[in-house]
């Protein structure tokens, strides 16, 4: 289970705006609940970016269409979810003005926790993107001389992905970082735990477990 935890909270982006098409690897400004609500969806979450490659879209961390994308929204868009899951939480479960300060002080103590394990996994996709991307391009280009169909290169990048996707899932390094990056959670997740009551606790599962129903029927 928690081979998908890598591409969870480290690597988070859990709504792109509708306007932008995005599919960012890397973000690290999620709300700590949030992240507490999505701690499985990581796997999925590449699937998803794996999908977008495409003859002519490479593998990369950040998939943006730049024309429609504006950034500057995209982080006003965040900040408001932030805030929305605050004020949900807040008001769902009782939490009182000392328990969010706190809720958020353990969120940033996580994050400076986790902040080296981030960038070097982020380094490491770099790198597999990069091989990935060589070979994508010699498969353009047997597709340009006519060595190979376009049908038949959409298969060989289909293949190319499922490699990627063992390649970063095998990946003895970001393995290891994924143990530090699971300290970091598990610290979080202790603390979070030690804020909150008895009956907040069982609140917060019973809203986990309509978010995971409601994120499971929103992709069918």
């Amino acid at each position: 289970m928690y081979k998908k935890f890598v591409f969870a909270v480290v690597l988070l982006t859990t709504m792109a705006l509708v306007s932008c098409k995005n599919e960012n690897l890397i973000d690290s400004d999620e709300d700590s609940t949030s992240m507490m609500m999505n701690m499985e969806d990581g796997e999925a979450r590449l699937d998803k970016h794996l999908e977008m490659v495409d003859l002519e879209t490479p593998f990369g961390i950040d998939h943006k269409n730049q024309e429609n994308c504006n950034m500057e929204e995209k982080a006003n868009k965040r900040q408001e979810r932030a805030e929305k899951m605050k004020g949900m939480m807040k008001e769902k479960l009782g939490l009182s003005d000392e328990q969010v300060e706190q809720m958020k002080a353990a969120k940033d103590a996580m994050k400076e926790c986790s902040e080296s394990s981030r960038t070097e996994i982020k380094s490491l996709l770099e790198v597999e993107f990069e091989a990935a991307n060589i070979k994508r391009d010699e498969i353009i280009t047997s597709m340009n001389n006519n060595e190979i169909t376009k049908e038949e290169a959409k298969e060989l990048l289909k293949t190319l992905k499922g490699e990627v996707k063992e390649s970063i899932k095998n990946n003895s390094e970001i393995i290891s970082l994924k143990e530090e990056l699971k300290a970091c959670h598990d610290e979080m997740k202790t603390k979070m735990e030690s804020i909150l009551t008895a009956d907040q606790l069982e609140k917060m599962k019973e809203m986990k477990g309509k978010h995971r129903k409601g994120h499971r029927k929103g992709k069918k």
